[in-house]
């Protein structure tokens, strides 16, 4: 599995049963929940399927789970290996995989929950690599660069986000506009950021911090916003419903 395809393979229930190639996918859940009911068949055959943990998150064992079927995402770390054996394709990953997974040999990995995955805003933050470095020893303490893990397109739009704080707070036309359907209380939050990150940034670029590092600094509590309204908004924490 990859970020733009899904190599599958079956391994057919018993241990001396087939395992066979199940086709390249595009990654998108249209086209897996369409490859899975082919695989179902006509029998309704009972699919328990598996996945390394990587660069697709826990997106498709989420929606499978929804869906009722089984789904197992497992460590890589864990994947028991032959010595010797450094020929890796998709195709061989595959079948591996799926062999394993009916011999019960797999490791699985936690699978969060999306809305409560992070139980405090400072897990996020540090998720998305928003948290500086530090090296402590003793009473030394001192603290570097952001740390720069977790997905950088994500970290590089709250940093570019965070730019706009500069500016006075402010309700503009086209933003009211936009506002005027959503709950009272994302609105309150979105005026509370408003006053705070421009308060913020104003007393950064006071004390002469360069422009980059205060972006970061409110990049880093406007992500403390953002799981507030991911946390408490009934828009957010309704649980999904299977199509």
């Amino acid at each position: 599995m990859s970020k733009e395809t899904i190599t599958a393979a079956v391994a057919e229930g018993g241990r001396a049963g087939e395992v066979r190639q199940a086709g390249t996918i595009t990654n998108d859940l249209h086209a897996l929940e369409k490859l899975l009911r082919r695989i179902r068949g006509e029998r309704e055959r009972t699919l328990h399927v598996c996945y390394e943990a990587g660069p697709c998150g826990f997106v498709i064992a989420r929606r499978l789970r929804q869906l009722g079927i089984a789904c197992t995402v497992v460590a890589p770390s864990l994947i028991p290996k032959k010595p010797g054996d450094r020929i890796k394709t998709d195709k061989r990953d595959a079948e591996k995989l799926a062999r394993l997974l009916r011999a019960g040999d797999l490791s699985p990995v936690y699978v969060p929950d999306a809305i409560h995955r992070f139980a405090h805003p400072r897990q996020l933050m540090a998720y998305l690599g928003l948290v500086p470095t530090e090296s402590t020893s003793s009473d030394t303490r001192k603290q570097g660069g952001i740390t720069k893990c977790g997905n950088p397109h994500a970290r590089w739009l709250l940093v570019e986000c965070s730019q706009h704080y500069d500016t006075p707070p402010k309700v503009s036309k086209e933003l009211s506009a936009r506002q005027a359907k959503l709950d009272r209380r994302a609105k309150e939050a979105s005026w509370r950021a408003q006053n705070r990150l421009h308060a913020r940034f104003t007393r950064l670029r006071g004390r002469r911090l360069q422009r980059n590092k205060a972006m970061t600094t409110v990049a880093r509590e406007l992500t403390g916003f953002i799981w507030e309204l991911l946390r408490e908004l009934p828009c957010y924490t309704k649980p999904a419903v299977a199509q």
